[in-house]
């Protein structure tokens, strides 16, 4: 069965996703959707066999530059507002860059879709006791072998649209020192996926299940 926790003690509020057999840790943009969807549809019966001694910690990571571009497009979005160079750099120049990557992921703003997309990949994980993380280029072949009866064409997917974080990358490219300041606060996140390479927590095809 599953059961979805709020982890109070964390920075962020993770909210996390556990069963018999994992602990799951949802980060925003990084295909989170997806992964609930093959977990909704996979796990939320009894489980059919005895649960492992180990339950396994783990979750979907992404390059970070290129998730704060999918956020920010995501973010201006949500509200209705039409992705242009005007509204990117509404939300990025001056101290608001401050405000849209760093924030808390508290219930009450997720529930409003209200949360900052942007925020570090790395302040989800405090405390978390990470196991082994997805790389977002390999959810695909990660979820067709451990949800292998999902359906994911039918919904799961929350990337936004493809021209509007073109249309972000492009005024960031075009704005070069607003791009290093965004780069430097992102320099923590890769910080992260460094150290967790070095640590060999990264999964691969060759790994198989890991539940």
């Amino acid at each position: 069965m599953i059961q979805i926790k709020h982890y109070s003690t964390n920075l962020q509020n993770t909210e996390v996703w556990e069963t018999e057999y994992f602990r799951y840790i949802n980060i925003h943009k990084v295909g989170s959707s997806t992964v609930r969807k093959g977990i909704s549809e996979s796990f939320d019966s009894p489980p059919k066999e005895e649960a492992p001694d180990k339950v396994v910690t783990w979750t979907v990571l992404r390059d970070p530059y290129l998730r704060f571009i999918d956020a920010i497009a995501y973010d201006i979005g949500y509200v209705g507002q039409i992705v242009n160079q005007e509204a990117v750099l509404d939300r990025l120049q001056g101290a608001n860059i401050s405000e849209y990557i760093f924030g808390l992921s508290n219930p009450i703003f997720r529930g409003r879709g209200t949360v900052r997309h942007s925020m570090p990949q790395v302040s989800y994980l405090l405390d978390m006791n990470l196991d082994i993380y997805v790389d977002i280029k390999d959810l695909s072949m990660f979820c067709s072998m451990h949800f292998p009866g999902v359906d994911f064409s039918k919904g799961g997917e929350n990337l936004g649209v493809s021209e509007d974080r073109d249309v972000v990358a492009e005024v960031l490219d075009s704005h070069p020192l607003l791009k290093q300041k965004v780069l430097d606060f992102l320099h923590i996140d890769y910080f992260l996926l460094d150290r967790l390479n070095a640590m060999d927590k990264k999964w691969c095809w060759a790994n198989g299940r890991i539940f």
